[in-house]
């Protein structure tokens, strides 16, 4: 099949952290210049694999954290109020190998990550949805 471009766009480009840049984004301006030579468009249906979303960020100070409640290890969830057991991440040494790390704590609610603490400290009251 013949198809615009001969290439397939990504119609989750708005969400993407590269969306603004992609050769691949399927905007406006794509999906008139397809319609107006007359040929129809590949799309991905799912995120292709250089997808990856849009990062927000925030900053907080050691006196914030020094503040904060100590993090246990089981945690209710502000996604969906179940009860989720606290993971932990690796530190990975000069020399490529990997030893625990209590730096940075999470938890998964449905294949989502949640930040949950720093340095053993519940900092999710510090972090405004």
């Amino acid at each position: 099949m013949i198809c615009y471009r001969d290439m397939t766009f990504c119609p989750h480009y708005e969400s993407c952290a590269d969306g603004s840049i992609c050769e691949r984004a399927l905007t406006p301006a794509v999906l008139y210049k397809a319609k107006h030579v007359g040929l129809p468009i590949s799309q991905f249906v799912e995120k292709p694999e250089c997808y990856f979303e849009t990062i927000r960020y925030f900053a907080i100070g050691r006196e914030e954290i020094n503040r904060a409640p100590k993090l246990g290890k089981i945690i209710t969830c502000g996604m969906c109020g179940k009860r989720h057991r606290i993971k932990y991440g690796k530190k990975i040494l000069r020399d490529g190998s990997k030893e625990p790390s209590t730096l940075l704590a999470f938890y998964k609610c449905k294949g989502n990550a949640y930040l949950a603490g720093i340095d053993g400290m519940d900092i999710r009251k510090n972090v405004k949805k």
